[in-house]
């Protein structure tokens, strides 16, 4: 059965993510123009100020510039225009009407009208969401405007214009050019990874059917393999007692995880009525994690399956291999996991060895999964690995600080469907098949650990 890898989520298309950022950037360029619309002509008062003789035709500008905002946005409320425009226009207006104040300074207010100038871009960077390309082109038609009319008033010239907060001014303006479009970017990631868990959640829907009629269908083996087995005769005693245990295994593995995989859909399902009912992004956030989790119990289940279709595997695949790029491409694959939160330190022997590296990688994934996820919730999380080969075997040592094991519980730990913890995430038949490959090739497996310690296994593996 398929399971939603790395390399397998899904990509939702650039019109789906474009109509997404769209809709999100409705409310911000609403609340942007509102604001245009009501305190342009409350900044008047700086006008006075400025240009105590001029001040009442500066302040029809700024009126006529809140009329035709409010214009622009009755007309995107009629869907006459994109929600770009609804902010774009408001912008250009306010560029427009500050470019063109610079006409009637004089020296001394130079600097003030710079700083409001600043406001104007600070404020902008509060409320757009939309791509580089829009920013720099507003930006850059308002230091034209800006430029022309400098150089239009005999009382100024551009080096004043640069010394008396210009400069500050052009930094301000880059700096929103960056600010937005970093805004822009995270916006745009946020909506590509939830649109992306819509979509896979989906697709577990549909692996849970295709579950159900596999399981249907092993249980319809099972029997046919029961009826044949009556007709067996003496002779293959041995091998129907074998049959048999792996019948009784794989029947409480069907039922255990028919069990286990209802547990992270319920939860999702749930999880999926609350995001539909808030809009609250705190919230959001946390349902989301929970849905990872969720995911993440998922993949461990499907993980544990096939590690048990690798356990019957009698036959031994010989190659060659690099024990070490093996634990760290592993590693890897555990990110989701770990979430580089576990310090991961690989030491010892670099060479080559020869045996089977799909069964020591199922191994592998067992033991450092439990050194992930029975870490301590405080202080550094450590796992070290030793690596030492010689001419006949191969020996690994994997330690880490957490939790540690109970002597209670110590020799039940490689019982099959045992759980001792209940952070345990997988079907409780882990270290049950990593112990059961092992000894299959011939090595051995051993375990030490001292609560709130550590915990240290040690494999040893024959050369092939």
């Amino acid at each position: 059965m398929e399971s939603l890898t790395d390399n397998q989520q899904h990509i939702p298309t650039k019109k789906a993510i474009e109509e997404e950022l769209k809709a999100g950037a409705k409310n911000f360029h609403v609340i942007g123009v509102w604001v245009a619309i009501l305190f342009d002509p409350v900044f008047g008062f700086t006008d006075y100020l400025n240009f105590p003789d001029d001040w009442h035709y500066i302040m029809i500008f700024r009126l006529s510039v809140s009329v035709l905002s409010l214009i622009t946005l009755w007309q995107f409320k009629r869907g006459n225009i994109s929600v770009y425009t609804l902010v774009a226009i408001p912008f250009a207006l306010i560029s427009f009407q500050n470019a063109f104040t610079y006409s009637l300074l004089e020296t001394s207010n130079l600097m003030t009208h710079n700083l409001n100038y600043l406001a104007l871009f600070m404020g902008a960077a509060l409320f757009l969401v939309w791509p580089a390309i829009f920013s720099i082109i507003a930006v850059g038609a308002s230091f034209i405007a800006t430029v022309i009319f400098v150089l239009q008033n005999p009382a100024l010239d551009l080096n004043e214009f640069a010394r008396e907060g210009g400069l500050l001014l052009s930094t301000g303006a880059i700096f929103t050019i960056l600010l937005v479009q970093a805004r822009y970017r995270l916006r745009k990631l946020e909506i590509k990874a939830r649109l992306g868990l819509k979509e896979n959640l989906r697709i577990n829907a549909e692996q849970k059917e295709k579950l159900e009629q596999q399981t249907k269908e092993l249980h319809a083996a099972k029997e046919e393999i029961e009826r044949i087995n009556d007709d067996l005769e003496e002779t293959v005693n041995e091998r129907t007692k074998k049959l048999r245990k792996s019948n009784d295994e794989m029947n409480r593995l069907v039922y255990s995880l028919s069990h286990d995989f209802k547990t992270p859909l319920v939860n999702l399902r749930g999880l999926l009525e609350l995001v539909r009912s808030t809009d609250d992004k705190q919230q959001l956030d946390v349902l989301y994690k929970e849905m990872n989790g969720s995911l993440n119990r998922f993949d461990n289940l499907l993980n544990d399956m096939n590690s048990y279709s690798i356990y019957w595997e009698k036959e031994i695949e010989v190659e060659e291999f690099n024990p070490k790029q093996l634990i760290d491409n592993l590693w890897k694959q555990l990110r989701f996991m770990h979430e580089n939160n576990v310090e991961l330190t690989i030491t010892g022997s670099d060479q080559l060895f020869i045996g089977d590296s799909k069964k020591l990688n199922v191994v592998l994934r067992s033991i450092l999964s439990n050194a992930v996820i029975y870490q301590k919730d405080e202080g550094e999380n450590r796992v070290s690995v030793d690596i030492d080969i010689d001419n006949n075997s191969l020996i690994m040592s994997i330690e880490d600080n957490g939790e540690g094991i109970d002597k209670e519980i110590k020799d039940k730990i490689f019982d099959l469907f045992y759980r001792g913890n209940p952070k345990s995430t997988g079907a409780g038949i882990g270290l049950y098949i990593a112990r059961g490959i092992i000894e299959n090739m011939g090595g051995k497996l051993t375990l030490q650990s001292e609560p709130n310690e550590f915990t240290r296994v040690e494999i040893t593996v024959p050369r092939q």
